[in-house]
């Protein structure tokens, strides 16, 4: 069955509860620990990739808006530097779990 599973892309494990040394109920506790931790981390991560971007849709490029080439200005680059890091970085897991559902039909 886990072959089965793995087969189609997902990770799979036989569940472990308590056992009499302890140790493995201990890391199957902390497992969801470490994963709301990577959670908070990528939230830290987007939120301040994505504060930026508001605070110069709405300030700076009021204040100062260079040109770079014709009508492309500087910080369209900044945001579009900003905001793929959130896509691609942050959002990954996404596009994969996306890709494996289309994988599968």
């Amino acid at each position: 069955l886990i072959d089965a599973v793995e087969d189609i892309g997902f990770g799979a494990a036989i569940h472990r509860s308590v056992s009499r040394e302890g140790e493995t109920g201990a890391r199957a506790r902390s497992a969801p620990k470490r994963e709301a931790e990577q959670y908070r981390e990528e939230l830290k991560l987007s939120v301040a990739l994505t504060a930026p971007i508001v605070l110069i849709n709405l300030i700076v490029v009021r204040i100062w808006n260079p040109k770079v080439m014709n009508d492309l200005s500087f910080w369209v680059l900044v945001k579009l530097a900003l905001a793929t890091r959130v896509q691609f970085g942050v959002g990954m897991r996404f596009h994969r779990g996306a890709y494996m559902a289309l994988k599968r039909g």
